[in-house]
């Protein structure tokens, strides 16, 4: 077991799974209560609407602890293969983070909001500032990816998908945030491409904590 934590590879693996998990949690279970069909019902129980954000919010923070973990131990993996490259796919993920704890802090800004006998309006902005921010990430992440698919040099299908992942996401979440007239379209790449853009990078969890 501690040979298994010793190894920056297989560390960042069980992350990245754990990130997945937690992921869908906070955006699967915790993210449609506030969408606007339960607006509504939103205001009816306070102690309900606080516990569902400080999980959101809960959730988030984790997610973000863990992209540090994999951040560090991706970097020390790929550093003997290639340094320069793997310091700039570190950066990218670590630049990603950043963004993604602003996103938070967003998010986190949304808690008064609830306390407020009319706060609907204030809690929209605070999701959609997160979702903002967190979409502008995402761009930088998707950089992140195509870097980790250049330092892939085997297995070859892997290095594809990262290579398909990273397009997807910098596609698909600049077209969102830089051309906003075309945002149904790329809402409907988006749908086409969740698979590939999640099956990347559990695929990577799964070769990182197999690969002797």
């Amino acid at each position: 077991m501690k040979k298994f934590f010793k190894n920056p590879g297989k560390l960042a693996g069980v992350a990245i799974l754990l990130i997945a998990v937690a992921a869908a949690f906070a955006y699967g279970y915790v993210w449609p209560q506030f969408g606007s069909s339960n607006q509504a019902l939103l205001w009816e129980d306070q102690q309900r609407n606080v516990l569902w954000m400080f999980q959101a919010v809960g959730a988030w923070f984790v997610i973000g602890v863990l992209d540090l973990v994999v951040t560090w131990g991706l970097y020390r993996h790929f550093a003997e293969q290639s340094q320069p490259l793997s310091r700039v796919s570190a950066l990218f993920r670590l630049t990603y983070t950043f963004i993604l704890f602003i996103a938070i802090v967003q998010l986190y800004n949304g808690l008064p909001a609830l306390e407020l006998e009319n706060g609907s309006v204030d809690l929209q902005s605070a999701l959609t500032s997160f979702e903002t921010y967190w979409s502008i990430g995402l761009i930088v992440f998707g950089l992140h990816l195509l870097s980790l698919g250049a330092l892939m040099r085997k297995p070859k299908w892997l290095r594809v998908l990262l290579y398909v992942a990273g397009a997807s996401y910098v596609l698909v979440h600049f077209g969102l945030n830089f051309m906003p007239h075309h945002s149904n379209l790329f809402l409907l790449l988006e749908s086409i491409l969740a698979a590939p853009m999640a099956i990347a990078e559990l695929s990577l969890a799964v070769w990182l904590i197999l690969k002797k």
